[in-house]
């Protein structure tokens, strides 16, 4: 069974959370099952389900396979800005690009495209919510054609998880 071992980022106490580390065979992948992840039945589950997923994705046959599990404590809302900033300053740059390009075609253009690749940018990205939970997957197989790596993130957003916050 894997047992978690709290970590925090050296730069940034903002990043917390309990990571688990496995060492899967075909015969020993019930030990992602029989992991608490969280004593949250909605996060445990999805950690699980994305756990297996990934394991699966990795096709590791009868290698090992090594896997690291991050589950992330609830996102402050001083990080949740911080990404909703970057994620705002991404979309105006972009659309500023597109504008700067289009703009030899008349002002009119150039203004119309910047905000509709601004608007699809915003669009496509998520944003962040103040706690909003991060888990990171990251699986390591050798052999075969050679090591492989995958690493994988999600968002779970609060109201999936926590049926008393506020919509």
């Amino acid at each position: 069974m894997g047992k978690g071992q709290i970590i925090q980022s050296k730069n940034d106490s903002q990043y917390k959370g309990m990571q688990f580390n496995f060492l899967i065979m075909p015969n020993t992948i019930s030990q992602i099952n029989n992991t608490l992840f969280s004593i949250n039945t909605i996060v445990n589950q999805f950690v699980t389900q994305s756990a297996l997923l990934h394991y699966r994705y990795m096709m590791a046959g009868h290698r090992k396979c090594q896997m690291s599990i991050t589950v992330f404590e609830p996102m402050p809302k001083s990080r949740a800005d911080d990404l909703n900033t970057t994620r705002n300053e991404i979309a105006y740059s972009l659309g500023g690009g597109a504008a700067g390009i289009a703009g030899p075609a008349g002002f009119v253009v150039g203004a119309t495209v910047g905000l509709a690749v601004r608007s699809i940018v915003l669009s496509d990205m998520r944003t962040y919510h103040t706690g909003d939970l991060v888990v990171g997957i990251d699986a390591l197989v050798n052999g075969g054609i050679g090591p492989q790596r995958s690493t994988k993130s999600y968002v779970i957003p609060r109201e999936r998880y926590d049926k008393l916050s506020p919509t």
